[in-house]
């Protein structure tokens, strides 16, 4: 019933693992994480710097347009105020 060649029921098999210690890793020394640290800390200060030029951008390009959207919307609000009034005059 039972096959000298079947894995599931031979458990004293060792199989093999899929990394063998010491295969393929380099050793990490606190110059080579240092010098990782200051690469990405640099390049979060680069990140840091186009975001703040994208919000200026950004805010300048708004700045333009909500003086007008104010405007309207203020309108809005309170010709939408005036017709409720008018309602209950």
């Amino acid at each position: 019933m039972f096959s000298d060649d079947d894995e599931f029921y031979d458990r004293t098999k060792k199989k093999p693992s899929h990394q063998k210690p010491g295969d393929n890793q380099s050793v990490e020394t606190a110059d080579t994480l240092l010098d990782k640290r200051d690469a990405i800390t640099n390049e979060m200060n680069e990140k840091k710097e186009l975001l703040m030029i994208e919000k200026n951008n950004m805010l300048s390009k708004s700045k333009s347009a909500t003086q007008d959207e104010v405007d309207d919307s203020l309108d809005a609000y309170m010709s939408g105020l005036s017709s409720q009034l008018g309602e209950f005059l």
